[in-house]
């Protein structure tokens, strides 16, 4: 065990499980700990004398370590983090044979040539992103700021300038429709997955006989539900020892009335509750750390408007009320769940609403639900999986995007307005470009009324088509581009930015085409007729002089550059992102 000289420096403010003793700095206090994996393994190595003496001179910058992190008023989930930056560092530290001893008075020294070696790992040697080394940084910088500097208001933030590695530019890249789409299948084929598991791990088929195989609607496949612990497999009779064979009739047979299926069927049980845990998370886009420790109390169902329901969930010890918005239908969904956990007890021991089954090692308190075996079936079935937060943000998108009500969208997410267009909303093509065009149709001065060319001599009277107009032209009316190109109105302009524009508007059509699947009742789309028009009118102009001619050719030079003429460009890049 540690020495008694040396303060306690255990972290209690981090919960810990069945595993170990948790986070405790004093191993920090000897050359290499801070690398070895196993912290018993590492405590018997320091009983032992195998690590030396302590670093005493580290005491004092541990001891602050130490308060900053119990006193911090963060989640458990960024003590963890900058717990694992410190132990990074310190790793770092000792690795060193020419650094200096780690003080108080050469950490912040150390910081720096520390924050030099992730830059070196990013720039030179590239096994480290730039984002990963910033975070790194950050995480460190909040830990060793206010200890370094306790006086000053934003010292973590001093601290992080002083080095080298900058925050990367974010380069958000827009997502065709097919994106949008894909997402969007992904997750109805997920909650299919989900809604099959949760309908058929019904009471009487965690206690039947195994292995048990549930229907999942996808594709008509089949899952063969079994446990870690036995192998269904076997055949019992081909089974030659008598105490395994026993075992294995045993393990498929449906378990007697006196055996509870808390502890003989646990992990159907956590299946079902992780599957209604997303499922809720879902609904009710609350996020996972919530859920978790959600507790199981009195519900009151409050309608609210005719699409979805309020849930106030009493909280026990009069610790307040906490509400959450699902849809109507989810009601019958969650009753069934509610009277699922009470046939089985599960609530007598824990007063969770989703109360995990742990028989062996139980996690801290802090630790996340991975759903590792939910990630299993679904990479045995080919069904992509969709975490918690892939949920709630496609969620909030998709609520958006029904509803056009950001303050709607919101209040049912439960954050507020700024923050959900700010961390949540991701763009979407099809509704950006109806918004582009809404908004040009407005604004545009070239758009209201039949000036959609810059030379119209139309007056009062109406759009009138040319005589020798194809029958599969755009029309004139006056709201079209297109209609302009065959109205008896239009009048060319000899000038290079109307060259330009002529140019752009072939250039779009082109895209247009391209994206065309013809039917068979339309062969041939009518962009075809506006990019040969478009291509004799610039022949026309060129035709006039040479300075014609030099107009033409740098507009279509531009084009090919991937220059566009302003009335076109927004357009453009649309199109082109779909393709």
């Amino acid at each position: 065990m540690l020495e008694r000289t040396v303060p306690d420096l255990l972290i209690r403010s981090i919960p810990t499980g069945s595993r170990g003793d948790g986070r405790d700095l004093r191993r920090f206090l000897y050359r290499g700990a801070a690398g070895k994996n196993g912290r018993q393994d590492v405590d018997d190595r320091i009983g032992r004398g195998e690590l030396g003496p302590p670093l005493t001179e580290r005491l004092e910058l541990l001891e602050l370590i130490h308060a900053r992190l119990e006193d911090a008023p963060v989640s458990v989930h960024s003590k963890l983090a900058w717990y694992g930056q410190v132990s990074c560092f310190i790793q770092w530290v000792d690795c060193r044979s020419d650094a200096p001893r780690l003080t108080q008075a050469t950490a912040k020294a150390l910081f720096v040539d520390y924050a030099d070696h992730l830059q070196q790992r990013v720039k030179i040697i590239k096994d480290l992103k730039q984002r990963s080394a910033y975070a790194m940084v950050s995480l460190l910088a909040h830990v060793l700021g206010p200890v370094l500097d306790p006086e000053a208001p934003l010292a973590h933030r001093a601290l992080r300038d002083l080095t080298s590695i900058s925050i990367p530019k974010s380069s958000k890249r827009s997502r065709g429709i097919q994106a949008d789409k894909q997402r969007l299948d992904d997750t109805f084929k997920f909650g299919h997955f989900l809604s099959d598991v949760c309908a058929q791990l019904t009471i009487e088929a965690v206690r039947g006989p195994m292995p048990l195989q549930i229907a999942v609607a996808d594709g008509n496949k089949t899952l063969d539900l079994s446990s870690r612990r036995f192998n269904f497999d076997l055949v019992p009779d081909k089974i030659m020892d008598k105490g395994r064979r026993d075992r294995a009739i045993r393990a498929r047979a449906p378990l007697p009335p006196d055996i509870d299926a808390k502890y003989a069927r646990s992990w159907l049980i956590n299946l079902r509750i992780h599957a209604e845990m997303l499922i809720f998370i879902a609904q009710s886009g609350m996020n996972l750390a919530q859920v978790k420790d959600l507790p199981r109390a009195e519900y009151r169902w409050q309608t609210h408007d005719q699409d979805y329901v309020v849930r106030a969930v009493y909280k026990a010890r009069r610790q307040g009320v906490a509400k959450f918005i699902v849809f109507r239908a989810y009601r019958d969904h969650f009753n069934r769940y509610l009277a699922w956990l009470d046939a089985l007890g599960l609530n007598e021991e824990d007063g969770r609403l989703f109360p995990c089954l742990y028989l062996v090692q139980v996690p801290p308190a802090y630790a996340l639900p991975q759903f590792d075996t939910l990630r299993a079936y679904c990479k045995t079935l080919s069904i992509p999986f969709v975490g918690p937060r892939l949920l709630r943000k496609t969620r909030i998108n998709w609520l958006l995007r029904r509803s056009r009500d950001p303050d709607m969208s919101a209040q049912m997410a439960a954050h507020t307005k700024e923050t959900l267009l700010r961390v949540y909303e991701e763009g979407d093509l099809q509704s950006a470009s109806q918004e582009i065009g809404a908004y040009h149709a407005k604004t545009d001065p070239a758009l209201p009324g039949q000036r959609t060319f810059p030379a119209c001599v139309r007056g009062d009277g109406a759009p009138g088509p040319l005589p020798e107009t194809p029958k599969e032209a755009p029309q004139p009316d006056c709201v079209t581009p297109e209609g302009c190109l065959w109205c008896e109105h239009l009048r060319d302009v000899l000038a290079p930015d109307y060259c330009w524009r002529l140019a752009s508007h072939r250039y779009l059509k082109s895209l247009e085409v391209a994206l065309f699947n013809p039917p068979a009742s339309q062969p041939l789309h009518p962009g075809y007729l506006v990019i040969d028009r478009v291509s004799m009118k610039l022949k026309a102009i060129a035709a006039q002089s040479s300075a014609c001619a030099d107009w033409v050719k740098d507009a279509e030079e531009r084009v090919r550059e991937g220059d566009y003429h302003p009335r076109w460009a927004e357009l453009i890049e649309i199109i082109e992102d779909l393709i």
